[in-house]
């Protein structure tokens, strides 16, 4: 059986996504449906860098590799990395 896919996040600012602790602006995002009028698969949306959800990842800050302070790879983002 194979494994199922990734449940993608709901959308940022939306009544779903609030419950989950997103930071996200509601009103920007029309509750969810997208900024500017957008909705559906082209709608575009604000996001928050602090937001659980829809921020970088914290560990690597979305490079997907983890760094020392010093800048030398350590190796692949356990958090967010395939």
């Amino acid at each position: 059986m194979a494994p199922d896919a990734p449940t993608p996040d709901p959308n940022p600012g939306s009544d779903e996504a609030r419950e989950l602790g997103c930071r996200c602006p509601v009103l920007d995002n029309a509750h969810g449906r997208g900024a500017w009028g957008t909705s559906g698969d082209d709608a575009v949306f604000w996001t928050s860098e602090t937001c659980p959800l829809h921020g970088p990842c914290p560990a690597c800050n979305d490079s997907g590799v983890l760094s020392t302070m010093g800048g030398d790879t350590i190796g692949p983002c356990p958090e967010c990395a395939p």
